[in-house]
């Protein structure tokens, strides 16, 4: 049989066994498509760019009813800052919040962990002394991170929807005679590291 012939009947299986493994190589490979990009929208309140999936609104009706419990308990005369820690989840031990006073004065108190009605987010009083005490100068400083970042000028809640489980911050401050209040779900803009990093020496494991 000539070469050439003999190629005439070999490159056809070569052709066909190439074909085939090429298409199984593929089905086997998942497919990566291309990446999609959010583009960050420029919140003038905020003054610095937030990611468009977050939902930035006024706080739903109804509402979870262990941040309602908090958000709708006056805050105390003499009271500038409150921040509260509520878990998403039924672990109310994980629970926390201050209030603070101008003066520098800092009132703080954790959930027991005893066992009990879960949607009862704090099962203690805040005490009657101060916990803790600040200078009134970095009082007034978170009071001022607040204002440069908009706090005073939001809705009243954000949280990112594609989070699972996770925690609410409820951060109530005062200006004037009035009182706002903010719940964060699953979101952490930068001021609210600076109010979360002032209990962590009165935190107890």
């Amino acid at each position: 049989m000539s070469v050439v012939r003999r190629l005439a009947l070999f490159l056809p299986l070569v052709l066909a066994a190439c074909k085939g493994s090429s298409h199984n190589e593929a089905a086997a490979r998942p497919s990566v498509g291309l990446p999609v990009t959010t583009a960050p929208a420029t919140d003038a309140s905020q003054g610095s760019a937030m990611a468009t999936k977050d939902v930035r609104d006024h706080l739903p009706t109804p509402f979870d009813v262990r941040v309602t419990r908090v958000t709708e308990a006056p805050l105390p005369d003499g009271v500038v800052l409150e921040l509260s820690h509520v878990a998403m989840g039924k672990l109310p031990y994980r629970n926390y919040r201050y209030q603070l006073t101008a003066d520098g004065g800092l009132y703080y108190v954790q959930h027991s962990g005893t066992p009990g009605d879960w949607q009862v987010p704090f099962d203690r009083p805040l005490p009657a002394k101060p916990s803790m005490q600040l200078d009134p100068a970095a009082v007034a400083e978170q009071l001022t991170k607040l204002e440069a970042a908009g706090f005073f000028d939001h809705p009243g809640y954000q949280a990112n929807p594609t989070a699972e489980d996770g925690s609410f911050w409820i951060v109530r401050a005062r200006r004037g005679d009035d009182v706002h209040t903010v719940v964060f779900q699953n979101v952490q803009p930068d001021y609210l590291a600076s109010l979360a990093a002032i209990a962590d020496p009165l935190w107890k494991q």
